[in-house]
């Protein structure tokens, strides 16, 4: 292989600053952009999606700005899909979390990816240890009612102008923060729901919608812009 040689520029790598250090993380994509005359982005950080859809959305393959700064946010997509009338787990407000809430439930981070930070809890004297652990846990935190049943992945992609291409459903069968062992599904009943998400919001390029399903309803647990 080494011997065989390619007629394309060798690959580059460069050094740049965290994407939550917004000002020095700008200034140096600029520079490489102009430097190798990028056409095409792909971004695969959370934390940097915003940036490419506001900043350099002509040449990223992200979605709209408006539809990336709300589900990055899991309290704001909360809001968003509870407008919008698309099934999902409710939510408690902390300060009202008590006995008699139905548990188990789950707490996660406003902000996350790859199940970091999440924790499952079975009752409420777990509910009241996790609450000594974690401050203002209202702020960076929501605390959502769990849902069992089996869990899909799907990838939504859509052109430039937001027209839906293809809906490709993904069953999960082995989860560990990240997904290890799944398989393609063509379950009608995940299609139209998620038909139904897309015909609400119509984001552009490619998207990923969590569901969880069960013999009662199917619920979305995360949209991943």
């Amino acid at each position: 292989i080494n011997n065989i040689h390619y007629n394309i520029p060798r690959n580059k790598c460069y050094q740049i600053p965290l994407g939550k250090d917004k000002k020095k993380y700008k200034n140096k994509i600029l520079k490489i952009i102009k430097k190798l005359k990028i056409n095409l982005i792909i971004p695969t950080v959370d934390e940097e999606l915003e940036f490419y859809s506001k900043n350099l959305k002509s040449i990223s393959l992200v979605p709209d700005y408006s539809f990336v700064k709300t589900f990055n946010d899991k309290l704001l997509a909360y809001q968003s899909l509870y407008v919008n009338k698309i099934k999902q787990p409710m939510i408690f407000d902390s300060k009202r979390v008590n006995k008699s809430n139905n548990y188990p439930a789950i707490c996660k981070p406003k902000y996350g990816r790859g199940s970091r930070g999440i924790v499952i809890i079975k009752n409420y004297k777990e509910y009241s240890k996790l609450k000594s652990q974690y401050l203002h846990i209202d702020k960076k935190y929501i605390l959502q009612k769990y849902i069992n049943g089996t869990e899909y992945s799907i990838q939504m992609i859509a052109d430039l102008n937001g027209k839906l291409k293809y809906i490709v459903p993904v069953m999960i069968i082995l989860k560990k923060g990240i997904t290890i062992e799944a398989v393609t599904s063509k379950d009608h009943s995940i299609i139209k729901f998620c038909k139904n998400f897309h015909k609400k919001y119509k984001p552009s390029c490619v998207y990923n919608i969590q569901l969880i399903k069960n013999k009662k309803n199917i619920y979305c647990i995360e949209i991943n812009p």
